[in-house]
């Protein structure tokens, strides 16, 4: 082999071996800041009180409202162990 097609197969060897670093080295960061990420939860909670003119059921919901969390207000009537 001349001596400048030697340099064209370690030019190319070259890059393939550049490619193949920063292949993987794409690869390992993509997986790190996919593993960073914070997992998720869906999430509904249940909110009993006493309605919406109740102070605390009140407070309940708008600090659920304000954080972005779902929830279901069930409004709490009648007397201790009665069924409804």
């Amino acid at each position: 082999m001349s001596s400048s097609k030697w340099s064209l197969v370690k030019v190319i060897a070259s890059l393939l071996v550049v490619v193949v670093v920063a292949a993987a080295v794409l690869s390992t960061v993509t997986r790190r800041a996919a593993a960073a990420s914070p997992p998720s939860l869906n999430l509904n909670v249940l909110l009993i009180g006493d309605g919406t003119s109740d102070a605390t059921t009140a407070a309940w919901q708008s600090a659920l409202s304000s954080e972005g969390v779902a929830y279901t207000l069930a409004t709490a009537t009648g007397a201790y162990g009665q069924r409804q």
